[in-house]
């Protein structure tokens, strides 16, 4: 009852911020209706022909769990710490564990509304479906929001202040958002480019994603991408839990 209450605050907590609701919920939305209309006769090479809805879906479900973890998670620590708050909480009665707890819930509840909205316009408004498991595509998308909320707790560690905490932030998202195939295939990139972003965990991650979102795959052919991902993840917990502070 304590977790499900504090998780119930962090929803109402959120719910006030108006700008980051837009940026969370409707910004996504906007750009998948507009390139997905801009470019609606347009295709995107592959194992088959993809309309550019169908490719683009996938890429902001993988960058939303980017945008969560950097900012949603990371930021929010930063400022919780800047200002205080976790200083008064060390003096309360809330056990700390609750208090994380109630934030990662939120913040996996926050994923699912948000992936649902987008799979929901896909469907009804460009047609296109899931083409694989939904066990197996929300299996990913938990392994992604693990990957990028242990990322934002990881720079959390860096930064003293929301300033500094954003330049920490910006130098991995605007990478991955512009290198990572999120809007458009690499696959014509120089091949350096091509093989220096499968180290940024998000190219493989919406290699894997697309995978199964697209062409129906299962895990076969997916191993050595997700083992990218899983070791960022473990290197960006590690790294979070000795950085750590609560002031």
């Amino acid at each position: 009852m304590v977790i499900y209450r504090q998780f119930v605050m962090e929803w109402k907590l959120y719910s006030r911020d108006r700008v980051a609701m837009f940026w969370t919920f409707a910004f996504p939305l906007f750009l998948l209706l507009g390139f997905g209309t801009i470019f609606r006769n347009g295709s995107v090479a592959g194992p088959h022909a993809l309309t550019h809805a169908a490719y683009l879906l996938p890429g902001l479900l993988g960058m939303n769990l980017v945008s969560m973890g950097l900012f949603n998670v990371g930021m929010v620590i930063v400022n919780y710490r800047e200002k205080g708050k976790y200083r008064r909480l060390a003096v309360t009665p809330l056990p700390t564990w609750i208090f994380l707890l109630g934030q990662i819930l939120h913040r996996l509840s926050l994923t699912a509304l948000q992936a649902s909205l987008m799979l929901a316009v896909g469907h009804f408004v460009f047609g296109i479906s899931n083409q694989g498991s939904y066990l197996l595509l929300a299996g990913v998308m938990g392994l992604g929001t693990a990957c990028f909320m242990a990322m934002g707790f990881a720079l959390a560690g860096f930064a003293r202040t929301a300033e500094g905490y954003s330049a920490f932030a910006n130098a991995f998202f605007f990478p991955m958002m512009f290198l990572s195939g999120v809007y458009f295939s690499v696959d014509t990139a120089p091949r350096w480019m091509q093989v220096a972003v499968v180290m940024l965990p998000l190219s493989p991650y919406l290699k894997a994603l697309r995978a199964i979102f697209n062409d129906g795959a299962s895990l076969a052919g997916q191993g050595a991408g997700l083992a990218v991902v899983v070791l960022w993840t473990v290197a960006c917990f590690g790294l979070a839990v000795r950085r750590f502070r609560w002031v």
